[in-house]
């Protein structure tokens, strides 16, 4: 018998902890989606309740990076050893049976290294100095422990070993000559030679700053070493473990450190090198020791909507590239096996004619119709949602309708450009006025025109489109919803697709359409094996700070930006700046292009605002910028803001959906997470707003209920506004549905 929990949701899958009995969603919890009850389940912050955990030795958001390295003793010595062996691989190239460019490169490569070393050794040799010349300030021993490569500098008085600096590094005719600016080594040059006074440990103060920032700027050689085992040696050597005494429930990413709630570690950064952040001992305005970092499960979802915080699995990835994971699979069989598995279709088919003319021909007309019913299963449900959102004039979904287009014009031919296509036009006139949409139309009629002109000649001419050719009505067995995204690996490279019909009876039932064009069938545990692979099962959170996060450096750069301007934001709820924390706020969605369209219409001075912006052309004033923390929104502020004085119901300000399961076969049209926080004003305004029956669906109303409304608004400005009573047939099913489904977004919190 399965087992029910109280509270159980129609979308979502629910689990209990065995332990503290709380109660998770699978997706919002970051669970891969199953359709059955795990009595073992223990959540993250049961788990680790007495457990040693290991932490790095620098713990820094973003990972050690080049200034925690070259400041930590061991670390420049590692970086030391890492050089050399640079250095030796260079110099072998060099002498190795290769081409004149390609010893030239070698060479250069080799110098650059030498320059590299040199640097890092004066640099050594003046940490050495001054912590000596410190030293002996103090009357301390000094630790010979681990001699350094300047060891017989401490037989020699301070005076002596700057002048065996001086000499070695920074004279004319030194062995390991440096370039300082003239200023800098005329003033040490002064000091050393042509002073009486006693020389000081920051004598080379000033040529340290420089040559700190010359080895600061070789970035190609940081990521090199980062990526090597010189590095994961020094990080190994450097680890501790921190005991997590009881259940967590201080979030490191909000205000929030009371109540059980779902709960993940924070990160200090992704990949094999993070381990749990070790956030800092504190005086003010609480003392508190040093402790790790965990943050609400609901706070790191919401975050990672945002891009600001990435949910990683066990392994420290925050993608997962589909076919990449077999195991036991050698890299030749892996890709064999991708070779022989995709499919025909598309427009590299084999031309070549074994069985005669008519057989061929015959074949062609049916691959062609084939490919043609492909991209009315893609491309119709687009078109029909493009004229919603068109008729709606709500420009962020009309983006995303064409980004999809995009995507996936590959997969057209020109019979159905010629048949179908139309209703594209009436973006153009609908949006003459908006540059972006202009933009993105332009390049969606670019790409449709050629494909159009790549693909014409080989449409046989006797072709004739049946359009909306019939699926099988028996779904009895299906378990992957028709509409499902996907993705595979061939010949290394990863291919989007969708799953675009379902044949009852076939031995592969699901036909599965990829960006491409090609098409292949498949098994119902080849498709799930490949959906479920989209859903890492969440291990942990990191923040999106640090160098190597981001591919591009520009996106880095404006994602950290973005994270520092919110964090010198105050919260509305809990009245505190981020600026000393880890903390990172979000800004009120109201008039935000991530909102959902069901609450717009709710915000009456915003939508007057944006219809003047329309005539004035500014934006000012049409989205609210107030911030706040996020499980502040959800948990904090119910001690200020209890009641709704309208409808005496808890005043909402945080909604999280976390898109559609692959097994769930209902009707929302929303496949990826979605976040909304709102003020104070703002969630009041939709409270007020939103219909008192428990029943309202925000996803699906998210459309069609406020284009309904504007229409009837225009037709019969005097008669009553649209309500779910009413004795059409329609509005009664309407009405039916409505009441019959569960919340979607009340209920798809974690259950806490």
């Amino acid at each position: 018998m399965e087992e029910y929990y109280e509270g159980n949701c129609d979308i979502h899958n629910l689990q209990q902890c065995k332990k503290c009995k709380l109660l998770v969603h699978e997706l919002c919890y970051g669970l891969s989606p199953t359709t059955t009850k795990n009595k073992d389940f223990i959540c993250h912050a049961c788990k680790a309740i007495n457990i040693e955990i290991e932490v790095n030795g620098i713990s820094r958001i973003g990972g050690m990076n080049f200034k925690d390295l070259i400041l930590n003793k061991d670390g420049r010595i590692s970086l030391k050893e890492f050089i050399s062996k640079q250095q030796q691989d260079a110099a072998g190239k060099s002498d190795d049976d290769v081409g004149e460019k390609q010893r030239k490169v070698n060479h250069s490569t080799y110098l650059y290294l030498v320059k590299c070393e040199k640097l890092l050794n004066f640099y050594i040799a003046i940490t050495e100095f001054e912590s000596s010349k410190e030293e002996d300030d103090d009357d301390d021993a000094i630790d010979k422990k681990q001699p350094s490569l300047e060891d017989e500098m401490f037989k020699l008085s301070p005076k002596e070993q700057a002048q065996q600096i001086f000499d070695r590094y920074c004279a004319k005719d030194a062995e390991h000559k440096i370039d300082l600016p003239s200023n800098v080594l005329s003033k040490i040059d002064n000091i050393i030679y042509n002073n009486d006074h006693d020389i000081t440990s920051t004598l080379f103060d000033d040529a340290k700053k420089h040559v700190y920032k010359e080895l600061e700027q070789t970035t190609d050689l940081f990521t090199r070493y980062r990526q090597s085992t010189f590095y994961q040696k020094n990080l190994s050597s450097q680890r501790t473990t921190m005991k997590q005494v009881d259940r967590p429930s201080e979030c490191a990413l909000c205000s929030v450190s009371t109540g059980l709630h779902a709960m993940h570690p924070l990160y200090d950064t992704h990949g094999k090198e993070g381990r749990q952040y070790v956030i800092p001992s504190s005086v003010a305005p609480v003392k508190k020791e040093r402790r790790l970092a965990w943050c609400h499960t609901l706070c790191g979802m919401s975050l990672c909507t945002k891009g600001y915080v990435y949910g990683c699995d066990s392994n420290g990835e925050f993608e997962m590239t589909s076919g990449e994971e077999e195991e036991g699979v050698d890299e030749e069989d892996r890709k064999e096996k991708a070779l022989s598995n995709k499919v025909i279709g598309g427009d590299d088919t084999d031309s070549e004619d074994e069985e005669g003319g008519d057989n061929h021909e015959s074949s062609l007309l049916e691959d062609e119709q084939i490919k043609f019913t492909n991209c009315e299963r893609i491309f119709n449900p687009l078109m029909d949602q493009l004229k919603g959102v068109v008729d709606s004039n709500l420009e962020v979904m009309v983006l995303q309708c064409i980004d999809s287009m995009i995507e996936y014009v590959e997969v057209l031919t020109p019979s159905y450009i010629k048949d179908y296509t139309k209703l594209i036009g009436t973006v153009k006139k609908k949006f003459k006025n908006n540059p972006e949409v202009l933009t993105k139309y332009k390049e969606l009629k670019e790409k449709m025109t050629q494909v159009y002109n790549k693909k014409l000649e080989s449409v046989p001419k006797q072709f004739v489109p049946v359009k909306n050719v019939n699926k099988t009505d028996d779904t009895t067995n299906q378990r992957v919803k028709t509409g499902t995204s996907l993705s595979k690996t061939f010949h290394d490279k990863n291919f989007n697709g969708i799953v675009t019909e379902y044949n009852e009876g076939s031995e592969k039932p699901y036909r599965v359409v990829y960006t491409d064009g090609k098409y292949e069938d498949m098994t119902e545990s080849e498709v799930s094996d490949l959906v479920n692979s989209k859903f890492l099962s969440t291990a942990f959170f990191c923040i999106n700070e640090g160098m190597h996060y981001l591919e591009s450096l520009s996106e880095e750069e404006e994602a950290n930006d973005d994270i520092k301007g919110l964090r010198g934001l105050q919260c509305v709820i809990c009245q505190k700046t981020s600026k000393s924390t880890i903390k990172i706020p979000v800004q009120c969605s109201a008039g935000d292009d991530t909102e959902f369209a069901a609450f717009r219409k709710f915000h009456i001075q915003l939508k007057k605002k944006r219809e003047r912006a329309k005539i004035t052309g500014s934006n000012e004033g049409t989205q609210c910028t107030k911030a706040m923390h996020v499980g502040c929104a959800r948990w904090g502020a119910a001690e200020k803001y209890v009641k709704n004085s309208t409808n005496n119901k808890s005043l909402r300000m945080c909604y999280y959906f976390p898109g559609r399961p692959p097994t769930y076969t209902g009707e929302d049209t929303f496949d990826e997470p979605l976040s909304n926080c709102f003020c104070r004003n703002h969630a009041k305004e939709i409270m007020d707003g939103l219909p008192t029956d428990k029943g309202f669906d925000i996803v699906n109303e998210s459309i069609d209920t406020s284009e309904q409304e504007e229409k009837k608004k225009t037709a019969t400005p005097k008669k009553r506004k649209y309500e779910h009573k009413s004795d059409s047939e329609e509005e009664k099913k309407i009405a039916a549905r409505i009441n019959k489904r569960t919340r979607v977004m009340e209920d798809s919190d974690e259950s806490d």
